[in-house]
């Protein structure tokens, strides 16, 4: 049970770490998109490892098979992230590799996964757990890739280290360089919790001790809130895009109501209000005077108005007469 919810809940740290990748991102680099199917990887492969439970036969060995792939996909990002920063470091102009990256990341995966099942079909599922049988040592099948991306990412993360100490010293691009650094050691913490994570897991296949189990429901969710919290919150264009939203929704303007009533439906004449400007004081408001009303400090005087008020019509019919 408590491996079903450590499950749970890094599905939900990588779901809303994908989710704000994907909305509050301008610009979709290469960094971002690979961070993105990186959490769309394990979340997949945490989806499929709880739908394995208590599966045989055939189901089971698909399962498997599409376990082995996504696992294998996760580690094959993980290796382009490293590398990825590593270009960054020694680039000066940016170009867009994801084309690539997105055929290394699910072509190889898919190939081993092929090669594997025409080799040996038999080894996918097992009436223990869904996954690639121990006995024959066909794991190495998968433990063999992991462990070479893991050791490449290795390799790059060392060699950005080794470059940013060398431009530090003289003093080229300090800014650059400690985003880099920042990143660099968000990268090692995603990589150990990641690799320990689901090597407790294959542990756990084999020897199902309850130890285990606890051991992985930790690092589990640790790796899910690892890459929450530096692939998700401490991303730069995510905490850009996330302030402007915060700017423009918090700017926008109210709707704004006339403090006089335009018209009065009970009545059948439609007497309509003088518009009165922002600026008008208290003092301006004790004569307003129209060809139809007089208002004298908010009180209406129906006498005053017949006979003080007079339509030029009638003045000019008076003038004739005389």
């Amino acid at each position: 049970m408590i491996v079903f919810i450590s499950c749970g809940l890094a599905i939900v740290f990588f779901l809303i770490t994908a989710v704000l990748l994907h909305v509050f991102r301008s610009l979709p680099t290469d960094d971002a998109t690979i961070h993105k199917h990186l959490c769309i990887c394990l979340l997949l492969a945490e989806i499929v490892y709880m739908g394995s439970a208590d599966q045989i036969g055939i189901i089971c060995s698909i399962l498997a098979g599409s376990l082995h792939f996504l696992l294998q996909a996760v580690f094959m990002w993980i290796f382009l992230s490293a590398f990825q920063l590593y270009l960054l470091l020694v680039e000066n102009t940016y170009s867009s590799r994801m084309n690539y990256f997105s055929v290394v990341s699910y072509g190889m995966p898919a190939l081993i996964v092929c090669i594997s099942a025409l080799v040996n079909a038999r080894s996918y599922g097992t009436p223990e757990y869904c996954f690639l049988r121990f006995d024959n040592y066909y794991i190495f099948s998968f433990v063999g890739p992991a462990s070479t991306c893991v050791l490449g990412a290795f390799i790059f993360l060392t060699l950005t280290i080794c470059k940013t100490c060398w431009s530090s010293m003289k003093n080229k691009e300090i800014s650059k360089i400690n985003t880099v650094r920042v990143r660099n050691r968000e990268s090692w913490l995603v990589i150990f919790s990641t690799g320990s994570s689901w090597a407790f897991l294959l542990l756990y296949m084999v020897q199902k001790l309850p130890i285990l189990a606890y051991i992985f429901a930790a690092l589990n969710c640790l790796q899910g809130l690892s890459i929450f919290i530096f692939l998700g919150l401490h991303d730069s264009e995510v905490q850009k895009a996330y302030c402007k939203w915060r700017e423009g929704s918090s700017h926008q303007p109210k709707a704004s109501r006339s403090p006089f009533p335009l018209s009065n439906t009970s009545s059948s004449h439609n007497v309509e209000a003088p518009y009165l400007q922002p600026s008008t004081t208290v003092s301006s408001l004790s004569t307003v005077t129209t060809p139809e009303m007089e208002f004298q400090m908010g009180t209406f005087h129906h006498s005053e108005l017949c006979h003080t008020t007079r339509s030029p019509i009638y003045d000019n019919r008076e003038q004739l007469v005389s």
